[in-house]
């Protein structure tokens, strides 16, 4: 609180509704925004260039994504140490998207933490080194997308000729059956795979197939168990 003003110099902020003062244009704002802030204009010339934010107009006329590029740049344009934000690529077209992935990789690059809430989560997967997920409210789990890209490498999607042999499957070390969708079932597969495909040579496999997990699939398994202390209320 006591350091506050100074803290906020090293801090770049963009929400995904933005509140802009609708009677400025464009360059008013972010003359206005640069006067709060450090840091010289070169940087921010070269944003306008490369997002090229409609400034002339005033800001409550502008579309949404014409608004989330002005936002942008002012988050961006002093290079603050700290990014904070929701919802950032909100209303651009593909190739803004791209401009701004590319930009928040420079960030990083130079050493800039960024924080980012999205529920794009492929664009979380491609440009995010650790991912959590918030439940009621709570941190329920964080991790390396690393880390769950390994995990991702051990799954698999397995048909069978009859009735899958769940419980067989079960019994073999490491393995989690996750789903089942009539004779073919998704098995989470940790640590070694030469004993799964042993039990496998038991029986009549039609089609083994090693998917990739995806974030959402990750997510909708985080998000869909139910905690153990949530059962027990329910009980």
């Amino acid at each position: 609180v006591e350091d506050s003003v100074a803290i906020k110099r090293s801090v770049g902020y963009l929400s995904s509704d933005m509140a802009l003062y609708g009677k400025m244009t464009g360059h008013q704002f972010l003359d206005y925004m640069g006067g709060l802030q450090v840091g010289g204009t070169d940087y921010r010339d070269k944003l306008i260039r490369r997002f090229q934010p409609e400034l002339d107009k005033k800001l409550g006329s502008l579309s949404r994504g014409n608004k989330q590029k002005v936002g942008i740049v002012q988050a961006f344009m002093h290079q603050p140490d700290v990014l904070i934000m929701d919802e950032p690529s909100s209303g651009l077209d593909p190739l803004m998207q791209e401009a701004f992935y590319d930009l928040l990789q420079e960030s990083a690059s130079r050493g800039a933490a960024v924080f980012m809430s999205s529920h794009i989560l492929s664009e979380v997967q491609r440009i995010c080194d650790r991912v959590g997920i918030i439940r009621h409210g709570k941190l329920i789990v964080e991790r390396d997308i690393r880390e769950m890209a390994k995990e991702a490498a051990h799954t698999f999607d397995i048909t069978f000729a009859k009735k899958p042999p769940l419980a067989k499957l079960k019994t073999v070390k490491g393995v989690e059956v996750s789903s089942r969708d009539g004779n073919s079932v998704r098995v989470h597969l940790h640590g070694e795979v030469a004993p799964l495909l042993k039990e496998l040579s038991g029986y009549d496999v039609v089609k083994l197939d090693a998917r990739q997990l995806d974030l959402e699939e990750m997510f909708m398994r985080f998000y869909n168990d139910t905690p153990e202390e949530e059962a027990e209320d329910k009980r």
